[in-house]
């Protein structure tokens, strides 16, 4: 439910950002994880808070990583700060 949550967030908003964000939305969708993991994990390290969001969730869920509760939590708690 949390990366629902989070992709319906990011698809809605979507359209206000780079296209690179957008790239990284469609290869989540199309099942990419591990391309989308790279192009979130850029922008998140550029402080944006939307891909910081996107990587919590893919290491809640392990999606396109190993699963990781502390660095899920590092990311959106990094986001939450912003």
């Amino acid at each position: 439910m949390f990366k629902k949550t989070i992709l319906i967030l990011s698809l809605v908003v979507g359209f206000a950002f780079a296209s690179s964000f957008d790239d990284g939305v469609k290869a989540y969708e199309q099942g990419d994880y591990k391309k989308a993991f790279e192009i979130f994990e850029k922008l998140a390290n550029q402080n944006d808070k939307f891909a910081q969001d996107m990587l919590a969730a893919m290491y809640y869920d392990g999606e396109g990583v190993e699963q990781d509760y502390e660095k899920a939590f590092y990311w959106l708690e990094k986001s939450a700060n912003q």
